[in-house]
């Protein structure tokens, strides 16, 4: 347990470094271990993405939480939270509908953040998008829009 939380706070540190430079904050993150053949202890799955940690700027959510948001908004979601009020284990055989589509304009603004993290936590132009810092501006607006109607 002590090698599992010098690991977890080392890593937390160098991410939360990183993407500090960035202008990010790193709320939390997932980190996964396991032992390999020589029962050491060793990091399983990514570090650091947007998939595995919530990072946020300026309150706006930078990673996959985007989605949820929206998601949380549809009718999907409430047959969700329907299905696991009566039956937490089977759940998922009771949802009959399915996650509609994101919007395009929300699609792309995530994809888009999604590279530009790459870009700019690799220092180096992978994809050809705009800053990440405008792409969480459309993020705002569109929630901003959704919220007012």
């Amino acid at each position: 347990m002590d090698q599992i939380s010098e690991l977890t706070l080392s890593a937390n540190s160098l991410i939360s470094e990183s993407v500090s430079r960035m202008g990010l904050f790193n709320e939390d993150g997932k980190f996964e271990f396991a032992m390999d053949q020589d029962r050491s202890l060793v990091f399983v799955d990514a570090l650091g993405t947007l998939d595995e940690c919530r990072f946020t700027f300026k309150g706006i959510p930078v990673s996959k939480e985007i989605a949820r948001i929206y998601y949380r908004r549809t009718s999907w979601f409430q047959d969700v939270e329907n299905a696991k009020k009566r039956d937490m284990i089977r759940w998922k055989e009771l949802v009959i509908s399915s996650p509609p589509p994101l919007p395009r304009e929300l699609h792309k603004a995530l994809c888009d953040i999604y590279r530009g993290f790459v870009n700019e936590l690799t220092q180096r132009e992978w994809f050809k998008v705009p800053p990440l810092k405008g792409s969480l501006k459309i993020i705002k607006d569109f929630f901003t829009m959704v919220r007012g109607s």
